[in-house]
């Protein structure tokens, strides 16, 4: 092996060993995604909303207010109801969802 080649692998070792980092740190990062779930509560002014499972379909959701029980949102077909993402909920209905997390 000559000294180019020694070069080159060992240039190849180390983007291998930083990839692996940058992998190892994006799952940290998914890992500590604020997610929701069933039964989640959020307050807005004298409201009391809770997330709560429609009937349509296995992973729907809706917001619905505790004191009325009026859906403060359309269903919504999310990929787990128990890691419910922010976008997927902000995706329900954006200016509630938003509002109540004061964006």
């Amino acid at each position: 092996m000559n000294e180019q080649q020694a070069k080159l692998d060992q240039c190849t070792a180390d983007i291998d060993k930083l990839i692996e980092e940058q992998k190892r740190l994006l799952r940290e990062i998914k890992d500590a995604e604020v997610t929701y779930s069933i039964g989640d509560r959020f307050k807005k002014g004298g409201e009391k909303l809770l997330l709560a499972v429609q009937t349509v379909g296995d992973n729907s959701v809706a917001l619905v207010c505790l004191e009325d029980g009026c859906l403060w949102s359309g269903s919504h077909e999310v990929e787990d109801t128990e890691k419910i993402t922010q976008k997927e909920l902000s995706g329900m209905s954006s200016c509630v969802f938003n509002s109540l997390l004061g964006q």
